[in-house]
C-alpha cells in the first residue's frame, strides 16, 4: 500500500476551507464597554484596533454560532450602545434571546428598543481630522494616515470624556 492510499483510508477528505469559528468581542476602557464587534480571528482584530489608537484596557470575547454572528453583534450593540460603535447590523429579530443568553436585561418591547437604539447610533460620526502629527515633509499617504489617526484619537478622547460625565447605569 502506498502513502496516499494510507492517508485516504485513515483521513476524511477536507472540503474547501471555511471559517468555522466566529466571535463577538467587547473592548473595555475605563470600566466601560466602549466597542462591540465580531470577528473570526480575535488576535488579528485586536492588533488592528490597537494600531488605530483605540483606547483598550481589556478585551473580552465569546464564541458564537457562525451563522448568527451578525444577529449577536447587532443585539449587543443595540443593548449596550457602546460609545465607539457608530452602527449596528440590520435587525433580524431575536435580540431578547441573545441578551438572555449573555445574562443581560431583556426588553419589554423589542421593536421599540431597536428603534431607540437606531436613533442613538444614527447621530454618531467621526470628527474631521486636524493637520499632520509631524513637522517635516510627508508623503501624501503619510498625511492621509496622520489626519485619520489624529481624528480618531480626538474622537476617542472626546467620547471617553463624554462617557465619564454620564453616570453609570446600576
Amino acid at each position: 500500500m502506498n502513502a496516499l492510499a494510507t492517508i485516504r483510508e485513515q483521513c476524511t477528505l477536507a472540503e474547501a476551507p471555511s471559517p468555522v469559528r466566529a466571535f463577538v468581542y467587547f473592548i473595555v476602557s475605563g470600566e466601560r464597554i466602549v466597542y462591540v464587534g465580531q470577528t473570526n480571528n480575535v488576535g488579528a482584530r485586536m492588533a488592528l484596533h490597537r494600531s488605530s489608537a483605540m483606547p483598550i484596557d481589556e478585551v473580552y470575547w465569546r464564541e458564537v454560532p457562525v451563522g448568527d454572528v451578525l444577529r449577536y453583534e447587532g443585539a449587543l450593540i443595540r443593548a449596550l450602545l457602546p460609545i465607539l460603535c457608530r452602527r449596528a447590523p440590520r435587525y433580524v429579530g431575536g435580540d431578547n434571546a441573545v441578551l438572555e443568553e449573555f445574562g443581560l436585561p431583556v426588553h419589554d418591547d423589542e421593536a421599540d428598543a431597536v428603534a431607540r437604539a437606531a436613533r442613538v447610533l444614527r447621530g454618531r460620526s467621526l470628527p474631521r481630522a486636524t493637520p499632520g502629527l509631524l513637522n517635516r515633509p510627508l508623503t501624501p499617504g503619510q498625511r492621509r494616515r496622520n489626519r485619520k489617526l489624529i481624528g480618531r484619537q480626538q474622537f476617542y478622547r472626546a467620547a471617553l470624556e463624554a462617557a465619564a460625565a454620564i453616570p453609570k447605569a446600576a
